[in-house]
């Protein structure tokens, strides 16, 4: 079935105003209820940081740390399936490519074979720069949460007792404004 079938069936099961919305004319209604669907990931990480746990003033933040936590491990997902693929296609080419038919390395000079591709670096660089924003965006929700008008946004590195640290600007902000006997 279609994508675009599914949805109009779907479509077809919900009455708005009582008579079932169809794609191209359907207007938002001003009252609704809101049905929100998500993968696996996402299950996931709002399961951890579920918006609604959090005051008014955190919410957002809150959905967009859930956000980055999904990309996290969804780019995990990718260079599990990454590793196995380029694994498969490495093998394949030197089993199967004409130029290597008949070769057999010198001992004293050995060979090292590297199979570069972009998909397995996609998914490594993707899951370390969400890892960054989603510390920037946690770093907010802390930060919120100790001082409800705080404008501390970002993890940072800065100097902490005396060393330039990552994580510094924060560990900054909670020694300015915790009890002296939590620090």
């Amino acid at each position: 079935m279609a994508s675009e079938d599914v949805v109009r069936e779907f479509l077809g099961r919900i009455t708005v105003l009582g008579k079932p919305p169809s794609l191209g004319t359907w207007e938002m209604p001003r009252k609704f209820i809101r049905i929100f669907m998500v993968g696996p990931e996402s299950w996931k990480s709002l399961g951890i940081l579920n918006p609604n746990a959090f005051s008014t003033n955190l919410r957002a933040s809150a959905t967009a740390c859930a956000d980055k936590l999904a990309l996290i491990s969804h780019s995990i997902g990718i260079i599990q399936k990454a590793i196995d693929r380029d694994l498969e296609a490495f093998t394949k080419q030197l089993n199967h490519n004409s130029a290597f038919k008949g070769f057999t390395p010198n001992p004293q000079k050995p060979v090292i074979a590297i199979y570069h591709n972009m998909s397995f670096q996609a998914g490594v660089q993707s899951f370390f720069i969400t890892i960054k924003s989603m510390l920037d965006i946690y770093s907010r929700i802390v930060s919120k949460a100790l001082v409800p008008k705080s404008n501390l946004f970002g993890f940072g590195k800065a100097p902490f007792r005396g060393k330039k640290i990552a994580g510094g600007t924060l560990l900054n902000f909670l020694e300015r404004n915790t009890a002296k006997s939590c620090v």
